[in-house]
């Protein structure tokens, strides 16, 4: 078994009679389906597939205006496995086709109560030339916050002030 472990994996070998907890026990693999496989075998021909044409929405380009603001959420250097740094050049790449310039765009770095990452690890998480490009600001849970609205529940939505700025979030 294969454990995502920083930017790698770590391989562990347990045996089948091994209980995983609570009614967990280790099956056999399942067989995906065609189009699972297709995604696994070339994830980024599946990306630009999604971008084009995503599901119950107009595709990112009809949805900003030229000269809009962006402010795009990802995780920090502790939620590294995602592979942010794989897929945001494309989502920005159509920003800047529909008239969204670098300057315009800010990554918010979603840390939670995590320390602020260095800029070595800003690099490792959206790679180095989006690093160098683009706008990042850490978000801080104590720091400035925006009030958004109350949920059907009664509760308060905040999100960070500098992201509640931009045109789109």
């Amino acid at each position: 078994m294969s454990l995502k472990y920083g930017d790698g994996a770590v391989e562990v070998s347990l045996p089948r009679s091994v209980d995983l907890g609570r009614g967990f026990r280790r099956i056999d693999p399942i067989p995906l389906p065609p189009e699972a496989e297709r995604c696994a075998r070339d994830p980024m021909a599946a990306l630009r597939a999604a971008l084009d044409s995503p599901i119950g929405t107009p595709p990112l380009e009809q949805m900003v205006e030229p000269g809009e603001s962006c402010a795009i959420a990802v995780s920090d250097i502790t939620r590294l496995w995602i592979g942010t740094r794989h897929f945001l050049p494309a989502i920005v790449e159509r920003l800047n086709r529909a008239g969204v310039p670098n300057e315009r765009i800010t990554l918010v770095l979603a840390r939670g109560t995590h320390r602020p990452n260095s800029d070595a690890e800003i690099a490792q998480i959206v790679g180095e030339e989006l690093a160098s490009r683009l706008r990042i600001v850490h978000h801080d849970p104590d720091g400035p916050c925006t009030y958004v609205g109350t949920t059907s529940r009664g509760t308060k939505v905040e999100i960070n002030a500098e992201a509640a700025r931009c045109d789109r979030l």
